[in-house]
């Protein structure tokens, strides 16, 4: 078995890369090939796999942990190789696969699906391990009115919702870092707690802060527009929080970040990425005193450039609204959110901080059809 590495042609590009050898693409040995593979990818070539031999089982075995140990160091040695490599992938399988290998690991069983971890384990200190297995989900809300109006039916949660999905939450064991916890995760390899989540809310409206100022110790992080002229325009011109409550609501222990300054998208090719990145996150640390300021995209729309400018203007981390669980794999500045609803129930808000996922289509419109009746009988 070997793997070919094969030119990538990105948009705009006209040649493959100077580097690659006229005679045509690189040939990887099957045996010791991840970190290969993984430098492969990121200089900006595609990696395909040839057609397998047949293996013996106990050799792929053999191989597979040899594998992982040699992932271990090579990270060590060169630590940007993580997100191309299998380490990273951890937090991407389902939750009942993740706990079939644990407990694979634990009776370190021969199977071959997990020889590469059981590798990986048995090279790395103590703390590693807990770090290349760590993950964390967050839960994205808007607003936290309850009003419920004609189009903002899925961005508007009441704070009674709001406040029985956090209480459940911690009831049910989940944990909630804190902003030097995920910067710790994210840039000093410090592992987080098991079932740990973040609550975010996007965009600084008025109506979330005594919310927000009640739920304090769930370390919520607040997203905030800072010059739309005190009314969010893209959500019915609902008023904005003020300077003094972003004060208050740092004061209280709630993280405030950037959200650009007019809710552009920043995928636009004529947005102003200077003023609506760099000049927000000036406009947060003016406010509120902070020397490190998150942000989250507008929307969830970025692209190259404004991950540029998020990383430019010194921010240690920012949110996207892709679903998912973030791991050791996952770009800091592309961190996953799944939206929290007025009508999820206590288990499908822990589903979805178990998996960073939404619940299942039916599930949903089971979930839906029940609060339109729980208000239909109400009224």
């Amino acid at each position: 078995m070997g793997i070919t590495a094969t030119p990538l042609v990105r948009a705009g590009a006209v040649s493959p890369p100077p580097e690659l050898p006229a005679h045509g693409p690189i040939l990887f040995p099957l045996a010791g090939d991840e970190a290969e593979v993984a430098a492969a990818r990121r200089d900006g070539l595609t990696v395909t796999v040839e057609p397998p031999l047949e293996v013996e089982r106990r050799d792929l075995a053999v191989r597979e942990h040899a594998a992982g140990r040699s992932a271990v160091d090579a990270i060590r040695v060169d630590p940007t190789l993580l997100p191309w490599m299998r380490l990273a992938t951890w937090a991407d399988a389902a939750i009942p696969e993740r706990l079939l290998r644990r407990a694979r690991l634990r009776l370190r069983a021969g199977h071959a699906s997990v020889s590469y971890w059981l590798g990986a384990r048995d090279e790395a200190t103590p703390e590693e391990w807990r770090w290349l297995t760590s993950s964390y989900c967050a839960l994205l809300y808007h607003r936290l009115a309850g009003e419920l109006r004609e189009g903002q039916e899925r961005v508007d949660v009441s704070p009674t919702t709001f406040r029985r999905h956090l209480r459940a939450l911690r009831a049910l064991g989940f944990r909630f870092p804190t902003f030097d916890e995920l910067v710790g995760f994210h840039l000093h390899r410090t592992p987080l707690p098991p079932r740990s989540v973040v609550v975010t809310v996007d965009d600084g409206t008025a109506d979330v802060v005594t919310p927000l100022l009640e739920s304090a110790s769930f370390r919520p992080q607040l997203f905030v527009v800072t010059q739309a002229g005190g009314a969010a325009s893209w959500l019915g011109r609902a008023p904005l929080a003020t300077e003094e409550d972003l004060r208050a609501l740092t004061a209280a222990g709630v993280v405030v970040g950037a959200h650009s300054r007019t809710h552009a998208d920043l995928a636009a090719p004529d947005v102003n990425l200077a003023a609506e990145v760099q000049g927000s996150v000036g406009d947060i640390r003016a406010a509120v005193g902070a020397h490190s300021v998150p942000f989250a995209y507008p929307n969830g729309r970025f692209d190259e450039r404004s991950v540029v400018a998020v990383e430019l203007a010194g921010c240690p981390y920012a949110f996207g609204t892709l679903p998912g669980a973030n791991g050791v794999g996952v770009d800091r500045y592309a961190l996953r959110r799944v939206s929290a609803k007025e009508w999820d129930s206590a288990v499908s808000i822990a589903w979805k901080a178990a998996t960073g996922r939404p619940v299942p289509a039916m599930w949903e419109a089971w979930l839906v059809r029940r609060y339109a009746l729980a208000r239909r009988l109400r009224s």
